[in-house]
């Protein structure tokens, strides 16, 4: 679990970050290993036996528990993190992709490099990636559960404020997620945000579409894109 620091800090650079989606791999290419419809964990473990390995998946926090329970010897990252940063890539001679990716851009980081990409996911794995993307980027509901919080507390800084974002339900909101929440509500003037402290105040009860916030439409439209793509994602390798 991030502390504070690392949580917020994560919040402000989500705020700030480019709305275009980057994609950009590593130069080469990774010899495609297909063993989709197999076990993700064996295919996990033979990959960890064969040599240095990075498991790519949806969302870290709901997945290392079970990996950590029942494998080891891996390092675990989720594609959001590659996509702002796809050096630790360079390290690794093995890419197993425990869920799907959710885009064409992700799946040529997952490809990007020198080694072996294997395709390790099955219907729960799809399944969760689904699940995931709409709960990254169908904002209204919890742009309104946000808002609804926000105007009870009137205002949060440090602390207070990492725990209105991450809200009560366990593992609650990711980081990334809530900075689109902010970045969101702040665009419409819903709520003012001080990114210095930094601290989020409410700032009042204005009627307004979420479609005037440049940030709510870019995140609309990736969500759209990215419920097409899985929809093609295969289960089984292709003959």
């Amino acid at each position: 679990m991030e502390d504070e620091d690392s949580y917020l800090r994560t919040v402000m650079a989500e705020v700030s970050r480019s709305l275009e989606l980057r994609g950009a791999g590593l130069d080469g290419e990774r010899t495609l290993l297909d063993r989709r419809g197999q076990s993700p964990l064996a295919v996990l473990t033979d990959a960890v036996c064969a040599g240095s390995t990075l498991a790519l998946c949806t969302d870290v926090t709901r997945r290392v528990a079970g990996l950590r329970q029942r494998t080891g010897g891996f390092s675990l990252c989720s594609y959001h993190a590659l996509e702002l940063d796809p050096s630790p890539l360079h390290r690794f001679e093995h890419v197993v992709a425990l869920d799907p990716p959710s885009c064409p851009e992700h799946d040529r980081l997952m490809r990007g490099g020198h080694g072996f990409a294997h395709l390790g996911w099955g219907e729960a794995e799809l399944r969760f990636a689904q699940q995931m993307h709409d709960f990254e980027y169908d904002l209204r509901s919890s742009l309104v559960a946000l808002y609804r919080s926000l105007r009870l507390r009137r205002q949060a800084a440090g602390q207070e404020l990492e725990g209105l974002l991450r809200g009560e339900t366990s593992p609650g909101r990711p980081a990334r997620l809530a900075g689109r929440l902010v970045r969101v509500l702040a665009e419409l003037e819903l709520a003012h945000l001080d990114r210095d402290l930094p601290a989020l105040a409410f700032a009042g009860d204005a009627q307004t579409a979420l479609e005037r916030s440049p940030a709510y439409r870019a995140y609309a439209n990736r969500h759209e894109d990215g419920r097409r793509f899985l929809s093609n994602v295969s289960l089984r390798p292709r003959a």
